[in-house]
Formats: C-alpha cells, structure tokens, sequence
C-alpha cells in the first residue's frame, strides 16, 4: 500500500500527474485543486496517496493535503461515490466550501461537479427528497420506465413533479429485452402501446437489463466510465444521440429555423426551455430587445475588443475622489450610496454636495463608464 509520493513532477495530465520517483513515474490522479498547486515539471513534488485495487488495476490518487486526502475518503464511503465523483466534487469546490455546501444543503455549489455522469437506475416508488432535489436542479429529466403496474403509477407521479418544475422531460424504456437484429423485442412494442396512452414524449431508444449497470454504480461510475467498450456504454451513447435528435426537432418546431450546429446539448435545453416560457408568459421588452439589438451591430462592426460594458459596482465597493485637499469616500450600498453616514440615490447629488456645482457623478469619481448593474467590486480613486 502506498501512502506517500516524493520526487520530481515530470507532467501534469489532464487528470492528474506523472511523478518520477528515483527514475519510476507514477501516474496519480488528483483533483484540480491539487495539480494547481505542484511545482513546474521537474520540481520537488510531495503528494499523500490513496491506493485503490480492483482486479484488473491499480489506481493512485494523489492530494496537497490531508484536508483533502480525509474528504476524499470520506466522500468514497457515500453508496454511489467512487473515487471519480469524488475527485470532481473536491475540483469544483475546495474542502471547507464543500462541507459548508453540506450542512447548508446548498445544491448548486454540489453540482458544479464537471464531467461526473448521473444515472438513474429506477423510478422512485414515491418522490423523495433526493429525487425531487436532483429534478430540481436538472436542465433535462430523463425518466426510465417499466411496464408495470407500480412502476407506471410511480412514474406519473414523477412526471407530474416535472411539469410542476418546467422541466424538460421525456420517458425511456428500461430493463427490457435486448434488441435482435436491430429489432425491438415485441415486449418492448407492447410498452411503448402502453405509454402513449400518457400523452409524454417516449424516445425510441431503449436501455437494456444489463448487469454492469448496477456494477458501475459500485464504483461510482457511469457506463461509459466503467466500461467504454461494453454494450451498455453503447446504449447510453444511443439514448444521448436521441436526445440530440429530439431537441434538434423541440428546436425547429419552436424557433422555425435550423438549430447551430455547434450548441451543446445543455445550452439548447436551455433555450428550448426559454422559448417554451416565452409563449407562454412573453418575452423581453421592445426596448430591451433593441438595446440587444444595437449592442450586436456594435459588436459585428468595432469587434469584441471594442466593446467596452463598463465598469460594474457591487454593494461594498468604495470609490475614493481627492478634493480640495479632503479624500472622500462613498460606500455603494445594494440601492444608492453612502456618503458621510447619508444615504444618496445616485453619485451625482454626492458630487454636488461635495463641490457645490453640479458634475456627473461618474465622471467626478474618475469612473469613464458605468453600468446600473452591481456585479462586480471594485474601488476606484481620482486624484
């Protein structure tokens, strides 16, 4: 079992790294917040290890620390967490952000996880808290079926959740004979018979009652993941390519145009979704549209690198302005501004309260351009 690395960094991958101890290189995988913190390649490089043996290999998993290296094991003791889910929940958030998103059950910081592949091998038979939760934060729900008579009820109930959440959602047929010649079992026929009685979207791909399945959850790990070259990672990529398929068609019948040929799933989701909203409760203002408008003829006729959105405050930023040989301060407050412990509603009243004249208050604290937005600190002096 080994439990320390202590050598020189030879390369980092794009999953971990390469450490060349007395002329052996170990590859380790680790989590972002680790490879940013080795040296450059041929620097001393100390990682602590878990070691992980399964029949068919040996993987090491390096950490900075053993904050990370604990949350790690931790993290693995979870039913359905391997050591891939884990290393990309500690990429996307550090140690103490994680915990924080734990007690304070904080779902969107938890699924900033990128590259993770959830699955859902069955319908709850009722809807529970984590199901309701992932649905919730989904852009698209996938719901798996059976043709039976308790998994048809359960299966209601979700649907009605998912059009209660605006979800995109559509059915697939689960745990059902394999195909034979590149044709459906006539089970598999009947169900579908069945389904369209629920008047929901059904995709014409199907997942199969496969064995790695339930071995990959052991792990931690989608199909793909666990087995590239397996019959059931052929299946997922099959259903993903229907969905494709589908949205691409969602998108011509809503938006009467081609969909880009470069938009990723998840951003057509999204604009699928948008649109579906938008005939539905209207959609932006003339006068928001043609700002848009105009803001895109800037773009296409100075370029990107022209086009200059301003500075943008946050409450709590503080802008400094030297006059009369008195430094003055103002607070930005979420609306308004402080200034000497009274609270104004735009910088130009701060201006003239100061100088006694009238002057923009942007340009009097030295700010070129401003938007109303507040997004971003910043803290700006003029002398």
């Amino acid at each position: 079992m080994i439990a320390k690395l202590a050598g020189l960094l030879d390369q980092v991958t794009s999953d971990g790294a390469v450490v060349d101890v007395g002329g052996v290189g170990y590859l380790v995988f680790c989590s972002t917040r680790t490879t940013t913190q080795l040296p450059p390649p041929g620097g001393p490089a100390r990682l602590l290890i878990e070691t992980h043996v399964r029949e068919d290999h040996i993987h090491l998993y390096g950490f900075i620390d053993a904050v990370e290296r604990d949350w790690f094991r931790l993290l693995t003791t979870v039913q359905g967490v391997g050591a891939r889910l884990a290393l990309a929940l500690l990429s996307a958030v550090s140690p103490d952000q994680l915990a924080l998103a734990i007690l304070s059950q904080d779902k969107a910081t938890l699924a900033r996880a990128d590259g993770v592949e959830w699955a859902f091998i069955d319908t709850p038979p009722n809807m529970s808290g984590m199901a309701t939760d992932a649905m919730s934060e989904a852009t698209l729900v996938v719901i798996p079926v059976r043709l039976a008579v308790f998994d048809l009820a359960a299966v209601k109930e979700t649907i009605d959740f998912a059009r209660q959440s605006k979800k995109p959602f559509a059915l697939v047929i689960n745990a059902v004979p394999a195909r034979r010649d590149n044709t459906e079992s006539p089970f598999v026929t009947q169900v579908r018979e069945v389904l369209a009685g629920l008047n929901v979207p059904v995709w014409a791909g199907q997942i199969t009652h496969r064995t790695i399945y339930s071995m990959s959850l052991e792990y931690g790990e989608g199909a793909r993941e666990y087995d590239a070259d397996s019959p059931a990672a052929a299946e997922i990529a099959a259903l993903w390519g229907l969905v494709t398929h589908d949205l691409r068609i969602a998108w011509r019948r809503l938006h009467q145009s081609e969909s880009p040929t470069r938009l990723s799933r998840d951003l057509m989701v999204r604009a699928i979704a948008y649109r579906m909203q938008e005939r539905v409760h209207g959609g932006l203002a003339p006068v928001t549209k043609r700002k848009l408008h105009s803001l895109v003829a800037e773009i296409e006729a100075k370029g990107v690198e022209a086009f200059d959105p301003g500075i943008v405050l946050k409450p709590g930023a503080r802008l400094v302005r030297e006059w009369a040989g008195k430094t003055h301060t103002v607070v930005v407050l979420e609306n308004g501004f402080d200034y000497d412990g009274d609270r104004y509603p735009s910088l130009s009243k701060i201006a003239a309260r100061i100088t006694g004249a009238h002057w923009s208050g942007p340009r009097f604290f030295g700010i070129r351009k401003m938007t109303s937005r507040p997004a971003v600190a910043a803290e700006v002096s003029h002398e």
